[in-house]
């Protein structure tokens, strides 16, 4: 295996690590992958994920590239100014071009969490280009399945209803006393800082998934219970698009005990041999062709 710091894009604006196996072999046939950053995280990924993914892919074959987007780590900001969701794509486009011109690589998986997962979906919709996806707590809507599990696990919690009194004790006091037990209020001119995922509407998502399923994009999604505020069960992803035919196609995980970023270390070693695992079944090394040498022609004018 070996690893390479590489400049690339149209102004060699951009960097990454170009991971592969040690004698420049890639798989014939197989995607190449590229790693997304999720937020403002550089390209290690979240506690060296993007590491352990990249160093355990490329010895089985998959030539891979985890760099920086515009302005963040080591990636300079573009010239122009675009908004993010569109310098993002275009550097996602930059980072294709430049393995196809120096490894020949024409298809690709897209790698990301959070942030870096809603950004795969986004280029796989305008690139066709993208084979395949690993989305890592991506965009998720809650069904019934979801409100049944979410309030029926509170109604059994005492903490639950402990916090339940509180709130109407302190109501009842703030009735009776309002002056006296008036919360303090924050400076009405001090901004608090805040970051809101926005999803997109459940609708224009199922139909973007079922036109990159017709298009033969696979996915592999795993859900943490980190975002348990939105997901909270397995098959919850099928049952929010339950319009969308998923035929064989998409794999979905759910580890409950595992935060947002991933850091257990058992949890990141699920992450990793499993997507090496689901990648190795939907790009199989295709098989080489096995050449016989040349009949002499005295044995061929034998027969």
């Amino acid at each position: 295996m070996r690893e390479k710091a590489v400049r690339f894009g149209k102004t060699k604006s951009l960097v990454g690590i170009v991971t592969e196996a040690s004698n420049g072999a890639g798989r014939d046939g197989g995607p190449a992958v590229i790693m997304l950053n999720s937020g403002i995280l550089h390209h290690i990924g979240a506690c060296r994920l993007h590491v352990k993914l990249a160093r355990t892919l490329a010895p089985a074959g998959y030539t891979v590239m985890r760099f920086d987007h515009s302005g963040i780590g080591d990636s300079d900001a573009r010239r122009e100014t675009l908004p993010f969701e569109k310098s993002a794509v275009l550097d996602v486009q930059e980072a294709m071009d430049y393995l196809t011109a120096t490894r020949g690589a024409r298809e690709f998986v897209l790698m990301g969490l959070c942030s870096g997962a809603d950004m795969a979906f986004k280029v796989a919709g305008v690139d066709s280009r993208i084979v395949g996806m690993v989305q890592l707590d991506a965009w998720a809507y809650r069904t019934l399945g979801y409100w049944v599990r979410h309030y029926g696990n509170r109604v059994l919690k005492v903490s639950v209803w402990k916090h339940w009194l509180r709130r109407k004790l302190a109501r009842v006091v703030r009735r009776s006393d309002p002056q006296g037990s008036a919360p303090l209020r924050p400076d009405a001119d001090a901004v608090t800082p805040e970051y809101r995922r926005v999803f997109p509407p459940r609708d224009a998502v199922a139909a973007d998934l079922q036109t990159l399923l017709q298009r033969g994009v696979r996915f592999f999604n795993v859900f943490s219970g980190g975002q348990s505020d939105h997901f909270n069960y397995r098959g919850q992803h099928r049952a929010a698009f339950r319009s969308v035919d998923f035929r064989d196609q998409v794999r979905v995980e759910y580890l409950p005990d595992a935060n947002h970023l991933f850091t257990g270390l058992d949890h990141q070693e699920f992450v990793v041999n499993a997507t090496a695992e689901w990648m190795g079944r939907q790009w199989r090394p295709a098989p080489r062709q096995e050449t016989r040498p040349a009949e002499p022609a005295s044995l061929a004018a034998a027969r």
